[in-house]
């Protein structure tokens, strides 16, 4: 994982709270996910992930949920797993400031590192931009202005 500066805990990248949900709220509206995408079987595995195409959500599945019809106050047993919508941490559009690939999410979130390691995971390198005071994700080839080998 490449930054271009290392994080510190005493001194947070970013002044924003731990999860920017204005920007995730404007991504929700603009690429819905479609509730008719929610697979109907069981998970095979904790935080398994399904998405639906160009949706900015998708479903995460969670064994230790109930589903809607189990969270009835009558229902006896344990949680059986259910899908639940989950947004992404890195926001694909341009933000406010004409920037791609803004991460929604605070250093200091406690799943912050899910994002650091799934962005290394496809080649994006986290970086801070000191005039927008956001963290953003892009390519690695594109620090230093170097060009993408062919």
């Amino acid at each position: 994982m490449i930054m271009s500066k290392p994080f510190s805990p005493k001194k947070p990248l970013s002044k924003s709270s731990s999860y920017d949900k204005d920007l995730g709220e404007v991504a929700r509206k603009r690429w819905p996910l479609n509730p008719k995408s929610k697979p109907k079987r069981r998970g095979k595995f904790k935080d398994e992930t399904v998405t639906d195409g160009e949706a900015w959500d998708a479903w995460v599945w969670h064994p230790e949920a109930r589903p809607k019809r189990e969270k009835r106050k009558s229902f006896v047993g344990p949680p059986r797993g259910d899908w639940l919508e989950h947004g992404s941490s890195r926001y694909p559009g341009k933000n406010k400031f004409g920037k791609r690939g803004q991460i929604l999410k605070h250093p200091k979130h406690n799943t912050y590192w899910k994002t650091v390691l799934g962005e290394a995971s496809v080649g994006n390198a986290i970086t801070y931009d000191k005039k927008t005071n956001h963290n953003y994700s892009n390519p690695a080839w594109w620090l230093g202005g170097r060009k993408k080998d062919k």
